[in-house]
């Protein structure tokens, strides 16, 4: 599957998904859910653990998506190509690696939605956002 497939599209109402949601303990700022609707295994080829939805006033302000995954350097890399391949009007704004791992943003100036990109010793995470 790819980000453009995906159900979720930053800005829809939250009635679009309410009966494939549970309320995720870390609720701060936003209205945070765990998707629990099926559907959604794999995304770019990499496989889903978890996702998350954000609301700000019933709005879809942001998507969280956690991935199951062995190297994250590979596997960055993989989700990096994916990410530039099918999205043509993506931009690299920077990438930071560290000795913890690899942080990236990404922006779509068209579109005017970012893609944060974090991959640690044991986790590869995607979130989209407007800002």
């Amino acid at each position: 599957m790819e980000i453009d497939k995906l159900p979720f599209k930053i800005g829809v109402h939250y009635e679009n998904w309410e009966f494939d949601l549970e309320i995720a303990e870390d609720n701060i700022e936003l209205e945070k859910y765990k998707y629990v609707g099926s559907g959604i295994t794999h995304l770019y080829g990499l496989k889903v653990s978890r996702i998350y939805l954000c609301f700000s006033l019933d709005i879809l302000s942001k998507i969280e998506i956690f991935f199951c995954y062995i190297k994250n350097r590979q596997t960055y890399g993989e989700l990096k190509e994916e990410l530039i391949k099918n999205n043509i009007e993506i931009n690299l704004v920077w990438e930071r690696t560290n000795s913890v791992g690899i942080q990236a943003l990404y922006k779509d100036y068209l579109r005017q939605i970012e893609y944060r990109v974090l991959a640690e010793k044991s986790k590869l995470s995607l979130t989209i956002y407007s800002p």
